[in-house]
């Protein structure tokens, strides 16, 4: 048609994930107790996540959501590799959905080595924006933009505000990045 359209790469970030589940899809039903590990595992009943800090992170009566908060869980124990929990909201869960604690800064970078793999993909495929997720502070902007530069192009970075963190700092962010 002739119309210009922008092509648009939406890197991945540090997403927390459920692991491989024994049984696909795995139900789980309101008020089930369920037991997320930070271990590998083929047991019936278990969640594993790939977080090994989850047992650490959290507390009894903390909620951690999974599958795009679609599921609640509600904490009742935390401790050695494992966390029990109570279902508050339902639903079916599948291997690599993502896994969600709103109440707890988790210490990873917003861009991973990952996506640093995924950025010069899409650089070398002309990409004209760059989507950064779970961006925190303005220095994860930056770093996506000092990626491209080293690869000498330009790239529209694009700050996904998902984490509470951002809010801190988002006067910087906004001022950074070029939407």
């Amino acid at each position: 048609l002739g119309w210009p359209v922008a092509i648009l790469q939406d890197l991945p970030g540090p997403k927390l994930r459920v692991g491989r589940l024994a049984t696909e899809p795995l139900h789980l039903r309101r008020f089930d107790t369920i037991t997320l590990t930070t271990k590998p595992t083929t047991a019936r009943g278990k969640i594993p996540v790939s977080y090994p800090d989850l047992p650490r992170a959290v507390k009894k009566g903390d909620e951690i959501f999974l599958a795009d908060g679609s599921i609640k869980i509600e904490v009742l124990r935390a401790r050695g590799g494992e966390v029990q929990g109570r279902v508050l909201n339902g639903g079916d869960l599948t291997s690599g959905k993502g896994v969600n604690l709103p109440r707890f800064r988790i210490r990873v970078p917003a861009i991973t080595k990952d996506d640093v793999e995924h950025l010069k993909f899409g650089l070398e495929n002309d990409v004209d924006i760059v989507a950064v997720s779970f961006v925190q502070k303005v220095e994860d902007v930056r770093a996506a933009r000092k990626i491209a530069e080293n690869l000498g192009q330009r790239v529209f970075v694009v700050a996904k505000i998902e984490k509470r963190e951002a809010v801190q700092d988002l006067e910087a962010i906004v001022q950074e990045s070029d939407g």
